[in-house]
């Protein structure tokens, strides 16, 4: 038997094979999977299965390190009547993870999190921390668990992939969607954050999972297989106030009243609303004018109504020239029935 050792995102693993002759031909087969490697000179890995270890070539055993045996198990001194302050037995991640943590709490947002039902709240936390502080795939959610104070934070997290995945889809039921915004909003409230005044615009989540909102987009003549996701932010300071998704094939015109009248569900009114020229129509327009809300929106220069403000205001702009003239800002000032 001998050890091979390979390198993958930065990270040493090991496994220990032997070597098997097959029609003339060298193979290795795999008999122990060692995990990563922690210290090569001393044979030190690490797996899910076995934790930290060590591993005995010559004699195909394994064992704990003596350090590790030492701090997980506190010798009393006889001779002393004090007792003895356990040790540390890892050393873990602290900075980030209790930071992050402390934010939620001191802003009141730990509450509003807790609105939403899940079978495990520590898993949920974790996995909050998780997408915030790291920028890796939900396989390696449980190997940065273990090596971040997180683990003391909530300590009943449960990790594992097939967990992760029941997690997400309890998170993603119409129950849970609405008990969060409810609380989120009423955070807004009594953060005294004014939120009257939004930008709407939506972003493309490309991704080739095979359920009905992946679907087939040509948004600014780029193709792809995406959900869109819009979004709502407070225009002073950029703060989320909602979010929806919808099919990827969905054009953002066909959006922006839906998106309102959720709004109007969960009692927010806006004053006034920025939008992109994607989402400008008359019959949009007419239901923000109905609705009393003022908005701001470029208008698309090949639109008739663009044409027809660039005849009307030309001598009022820094070029009289059509061709110079990309977009016009479109306001609610207007009466119905005026360009």
């Amino acid at each position: 038997m001998f050890i091979v050792y390979k390198r993958q995102n930065g990270t040493n693993y090991a496994r220990v094979c032997i070597s098997q002759w097959k029609n003339g031909t060298s193979r290795q087969k795999t008999v122990h999977n060692l995990g990563r490697v922690i210290d090569k000179d001393k044979h030190i890995f690490k797996n899910r299965e076995r934790g930290l270890f060590t591993y005995d070539l010559e004699t195909d055993t394994f064992d704990t390190p003596d350090w590790l045996s030492d701090l997980a198990e506190p010798k009393p001194n006889p001779d002393s009547n004090l007792v003895k302050i356990p040790s540390e037995k890892l050393i873990v991640n602290f900075g980030d993870a209790w930071f992050l943590s402390r934010f939620l709490e001191i802003e009141g947002l730990d509450h509003v999190l807790k609105s939403i039902d899940c079978a495990n709240a520590d898993s949920f936390f974790s996995m909050i921390l998780y997408y915030v502080l790291e920028h890796r795939s939900n396989t390696h959610a449980e190997d940065w668990y273990q090596s971040s104070y997180c683990r003391y934070l909530f300590p009943e997290a449960d990790l594992s992939s097939q967990r992760i995945s029941e997690l997400l889809e309890q998170l993603g039921s119409e129950e849970n969607w609405r008990l969060f915004f409810k609380a989120y909003i009423h955070w807004l409230d009594q953060s005294g954050i004014d939120y009257r005044k939004i930008i709407i615009d939506s972003t493309g989540l490309p991704n080739s999972i095979h359920f009905p909102l992946t679907a087939v987009s040509n948004h600014n003549g780029k193709i792809s297989n995406e959900i869109r996701l819009i979004f709502v932010v407070e225009e002073e300071i950029g703060l989320p106030v909602f979010m929806r998704y919808v099919q990827g094939s969905i054009v953002d015109i066909s959006t922006l009243v839906q998106t309102l009248r959720e709004l109007e569900e969960y009692s927010i009114e806006p004053e006034l609303t920025l939008m992109d020229a994607g989402y400008y129509s008359e019959q949009n327009t007419d239901y923000l004018m109905d609705n009393g809300v003022n908005f701001v929106c470029r208008v698309q220069s090949n639109r008739l109504t663009c044409k027809k403000m660039i005849v009307e205001n030309k001598e009022t702009l820094e070029r009289k020239k059509i061709s110079y003239v990309l977009e016009i800002g479109c306001y609610s000032l207007r009466k119905p029935g005026q360009i």
